[in-house]
C-alpha cells in the first residue's frame, strides 16, 4: 500500500459518499482485499465508528461501489433514464453499444470486476440495465428463451474478458517485481508452436471483445427488428 497522508484532501464531514468514493480508490490501486474499515478510516482520517455510523457494514460500502461504477455507465437501451427508445432495425448496435461499455468500465476498474459481475445482486442501476436490455431483445423479435439465452452469453463473455485482463495484469505486476527484485519470473511451460498463440491471447486486446460481440449477436435474430 503507497503511504498517503491522513485524510488528505478532504474537507467537511465524512458522509456516506466520501466513504464509498474512498472505498474505490483503495479497490483501484490495492484490490478488493486491501478495503477494510480501518484502512477506509485511515484514509478518510477520522476513527472506525465514524464509518460505521455512514454505512453499517463491508457489504454496504461494496454495494455503494457496485452502484457507484454502474452509474459510471450510460443507461442501457430501453432502459429507465434512456435517451431514447431503440430504432427499428438498429437493435444489435445499441445492444453492442452497451455491453462495449460494460467492458471499458472494466477495463477502468479491473479490481472492482468481481463486484461489478455481481450486477442486480449489489446495483439496482445494473437491474434496471438488464431488463431494459431484455426488452430491446423481445421488441428485436427475439423469443423469451432466446432473449435469455443471448443475455447470459453476453454476460458470460463480457465477465469472461474482464477477469483476463485482471489475470493478465496480475501477472505483469508479479514479473515486473520480479525483475525488480532481480528474481527470475516463472517460465511459461514449452509449448512449441502454440507458445505466439498463447502470447496473442494473454494480450487481451479490447478489438477482441468487439469481435466476440459481432460473433455472438450475429447469431440471433435474423430479419428481427425489420
Amino acid at each position: 500500500m503507497a503511504e498517503r497522508a491522513r485524510g488528505k484532501g478532504r474537507t467537511g464531514p465524512v458522509t456516506a459518499e466520501a466513504v464509498i468514493d474512498a472505498a474505490l480508490v483503495v479497490i483501484d490501486e490495492d484490490g478488493l482485499d486491501a478495503l477494510t474499515m480501518r484502512r477506509l478510516a485511515h484514509d478518510l482520517g477520522v476513527e472506525p465508528v465514524t464509518i460505521y455510523r455512514q454505512v453499517p457494514n463491508k457489504d454496504a460500502i461494496l454495494a455503494g461501489v457496485a452502484e457507484k461504477l454502474w452509474r459510471e455507465m450510460a443507461p442501457a437501451p430501453g432502459a429507465p433514464g434512456a435517451s431514447s427508445p431503440p430504432e427499428p432495425g438498429d437493435w444489435r448496435e445499441q445492444v453492442r453499444g452497451m455491453w462495449l461499455a460494460l467492458n471499458g468500465l472494466m477495463q477502468r476498474h479491473p479490481n472492482a470486476i468481481p463486484i461489478i459481475a455481481r450486477g442486480g445482486a449489489y446495483s439496482p442501476s445494473a437491474g434496471e440495465g438488464t431488463v431494459g436490455m431484455l426488452g430491446v431483445f423481445r421488441d428485436a423479435g427475439l423469443s423469451p428463451l432466446e432473449a435469455a439465452e443471448l443475455l447470459h452469453i453476453l454476460s458470460a463473455c463480457v465477465v469472461g474478458f474482464g477477469f483476463a485482463t485482471l489475470w493478465g495484469r496480475q501477472a505483469a505486476a508479479a514479473q515486473e517485481a520480479a525483475a525488480v527484485a532481480g528474481e527470475p519470473a516463472p517460465a511459461p511451460p514449452d509449448l512449441g508452436d502454440l507458445n505466439e498463440y498463447v502470447a496473442a491471447i494473454a494480450r487481451w486486446d479490447p478489438a477482441q471483445f468487439s469481435t466476440a460481440l459481432d460473433i455472438v449477436l450475429g447469431a440471433y435474430g435474423d430479419g428481427a427488428g425489420s
